[in-house]
This record gives structure tokens, sequence and C-alpha cells, in this order.
């Protein structure tokens, strides 16, 4: 259970990814050799410039709120369905920062932040918002479930916080069967 649990979760995030910055199919190799095995998916997103989605477009105050976890409540365009949802800085209780953020279809993650965590998102948050060029990749194995993700800003290959958080259970996302 913890594993499917995990691979839906982590199926998730590269679904928010590639959704936040579109997608393109990688081009096969030359000499018309199969770009991977047939279990294997490869998958490649990017954004830049005018088509890079603004992530904190009526959030702008989020990373400054939740690096202090201030009460703080904005409205942004969700990226799977295009519709306005709430992102809430709670506050702390627990010795954690308490973060919610809608989802289409009456979903919700809510995120339990440490502190060095809470950090690491709120300055991810900035590098996107600030970045010429955003872009994910990613790896999956269809028959195991392994995956492996790739994200990248400005060319340079980035740890997402995001992704972390969701594999260490500090996020959860709940609301879909």
């Amino acid at each position: 259970m913890a594993k499917t649990t995990s691979t839906i979760l982590l199926f998730s995030l590269l679904v928010l990814g590639l959704l936040l910055f579109g997608c393109t199919q990688p081009a096969a190799p030359a000499g018309g050799e199969a770009a991977q095995a047939p279990a294997v998916e490869a998958v490649n997103s990017s954004a830049s410039g005018e088509n890079q989605p603004n992530l904190l477009a009526g959030c702008e105050g989020l990373p400054d709120k939740l690096d202090l976890c201030q009460s703080f409540t904005c409205e942004f365009i969700h990226p799977f369905d295009g519709e306005p949802k709430e992102r809430k800085v709670i506050g702390t209780a627990n010795g954690k920062c308490q973060y919610t953020e809608e989802m289409p279809n009456n979903g919700r993650m809510d995120c339990e932040y440490t502190e060095d965590m809470k950090r690491a998102v709120a300055q991810y948050y900035r590098d996107v918002a600030a970045a010429e060029t955003v872009g994910t990749s990613a790896n999956i194995d269809i028959a195991s479930g392994e995956s492996q993700t790739t994200y990248t800003i400005d060319g340079k290959e980035v740890e997402n916080p995001l992704q972390e958080a969701m594999s260490t259970g500090a996020c959860v996302i709940s609301g879909y069967s």
C-alpha cells in the first residue's frame, strides 16, 4: 500500500510539472533505434520567457510569508485546470509550518514543513519565479513504478524541495480516490 501511495504521489508531482511547463517528446536517436525499452517512458517539459507560467501570480507574497511561517492567504490560477484556487500559510503547530493548497476536483495538498524545508520551498518558489527557463524531465519504468525526475532552472539542474516534501510525507495530497 505504501509503495502504491508513493508511486501515485510521485506520478502526481510529475503530472504537475508537465502541466506547469508543457510537454515535448524526446527525439529518437539516429539510426532509427528505439529511444528506450518498451517498459520505460521518458517525458521532457520546459518553458521559457513569455511561455513560462508565473507560478506566483496572485501569490507574490507567498515565499516571504512561508519563509517566516506567517499567516497568509492568496488566490492563484491552478495549472491543472486554469481555475482559481487558494494557497494558505496557516502558521506554526507542533514545531512545523502548516501550509495548505487547494487542488482541482476538490483535492487538497496539506504540508507540515520543518524549518529547513519551508526555507527551501520558499527559495524554490523565488528561484522559479525569477527564472528565464524552467524545465522538468522524467523517466518512468511502467513495470516497476520506479521513476527519476530532473528539474532545471535556467539550464542548471536543481533539487526540487516540493518533490522531497511529497516523498517524505511532509506534504500529503488528499481528496482523490
